[in-house]
């Protein structure tokens, strides 16, 4: 009989809760861990992975899209700690693990969550990680210390054993409320009725909560209405935001005019403080969102189709200081995924087929399989900053100076956006906005 498991992981982005490390019994925050600590190649595995999952589950350029890999490879990644033989291999290479020259797959992962830690610290955005491990308080095959322990060492996890053989619905109760609380109430009722039955053996959750102000806002007043020109050759009247940055503010601006796509390159940093207690960009962990716009509507489906971590890296390389008038819709997208079939599209096979699968790093059975591997995700933007969540869900069955003319940044058709911790470049989220007044879930 295949025993039924489930993983959890869930993202929440913009607006801090508790300490990413009061899970694992600290009750000050770690020492600050600044981008040199963290090998560069798991933020370029990160950032692979953001894109070919992007290239995969993005739907027409006519419509928004949004996602947190940094969401789905934690999740994958704590998978992949239990996983074993050939599916720790396949998990690996999708997620580009192999990339990582010193192979510490999961303290690598803990210096990443240590390093937005600090950039909380410095620049005062809210932000928190939170994780957990929900297992069967009476599991037939007990799940390994050395599978626990790590978990906890490495992703901060509480472990709160619960019933799910006689009182699953409370054991979804329980999750829920936690997953609500880390969220600030962004993700609710994340495990519906029927998502695991008496047979589940564990859920592990992963939550990030994130709330930030940009470091210089959008003036409400200047805030009008104007048309935004879909690829369609339509236009919608969208509201749009407008202000002017200074090569004295910290946002940055690269124009592209090489490469398949010419396009424009807007970053604009969050911070709680303000421009005035900013050190230069490269000094210290900070977050911020960059905006990837064509030069020509047209031009967008071509960029995405090009686009490449080491092209991505090259360009934001190009960012500078500069006097740029910038004008950004007001927009709010929602979407949820349905990930197995892509993941084994990209190369995970073994982990969702029963038999093959190897998570014995678990419970030191051949049992656990995933079933499926679901993704949620909500951003808005507005003239204070960004409120951003996700959610992934892995289900295992048995887991200022003289001025010169200003330049225009008008982000008035569709683009390509991130959200990233701007030292290491690592990207949390990653969207397209096609149409700002497309604001439902869709799936």
């Amino acid at each position: 009989m295949k025993t039924s498991y489930l993983l959890f992981s869930i993202v929440a982005s913009y607006s801090l809760f508790a300490s990413p490390f009061s899970a694992s019994g600290q009750d000050t925050p770690p020492p600050a861990v600044t981008a040199a600590q963290v090998p560069s190649a798991i933020v370029q595995a990160n950032t692979q992975f953001a894109l070919d999952l992007f290239h995969q589950i993005s739907a027409p350029s006519t419509k928004n899209t949004f996602f947190s890999p940094y969401s789905i490879s934690t999740a994958l990644a704590m998978t992949w700690a239990g996983a074993r033989g050939n599916t720790a291999a396949e998990i690996a290479k999708v997620f580009h693990f192999p990339d990582v020259a010193d192979g510490k797959i999961t303290a690598d992962f803990n210096l990443l969550q240590q390093l937005l830690a600090t950039a909380k610290a410095n620049t005062g955005i809210q932000l928190s990680v939170a994780n957990s491990l929900w297992p069967e308080q009476n599991p037939e095959a007990p799940f390994l210390p050395e599978y626990l322990k790590l978990c906890q060492a490495d992703f901060a996890s509480e472990i709160t054993p619960v019933d799910f053989k006689n009182h699953a619905d409370a054991a979804a109760a329980q999750i829920n409320q936690w997953v609500e609380d880390k969220t600030n109430n962004k993700i609710k009722n994340l495990i519906h009725p029927g998502d695991f039955d008496p047979l589940t053996r564990l859920v592990l959750v992963n939550a990030i909560y994130f709330k930030g102000s940009w470091s210089s806002p959008f003036m409400v007043r200047a805030t009008k209405m104007a048309p935004f020109n879909l690829t369609d050759g339509t236009s919608k009247s969208v509201p749009l935001m407008r202000k002017i940055i200074t090569e004295n503010s910290q946002s940055a601006y690269a124009d592209i005019v090489g490469g398949p796509a010419p396009c424009q390159i807007l970053e604009m940093p969050y911070s709680e403080f303000g421009p005035s207690n900013f050190e230069p960009p490269t000094s210290k962990p900070m977050l911020s969102m960059v905006i990837v716009l064509p030069h020509d509507i047209a031009d967008l489906g071509q960029l995405e189709k090009s686009l490449t971590a080491s092209e991505l890296t090259g360009w934001l390389g190009q960012l500078k200081p500069d006097r740029v008038e910038v004008f950004l819709p007001k927009f709010h997208i929602e979407h949820r995924f349905q990930l197995a079939d892509t993941l084994k599209a990209l190369g995970v096979k073994d982990a969702f087929a029963y038999g093959p699968a190897d998570f014995s790093g678990m419970n030191n059975s051949h049992e656990l399989y995933i079933s499926n591997v679901i993704h949620q995700a909500f951003v808005d933007v507005d003239e204070k900053g960004t409120e951003a969540a996700a959610a992934t869900a892995v289900f295992m069955g048995g887991g200022g100076a003289p001025q010169k003319p200003s330049l225009v940044f008008r982000a008035d058709h569709p683009f390509l956006f991130f959200i990233r911790e701007r030292t290491t470049g690592s990207i949390l989220f990653m969207g397209r906005m096609a149409d700002p007044t497309d604001t439902s879930l869709s799936e």
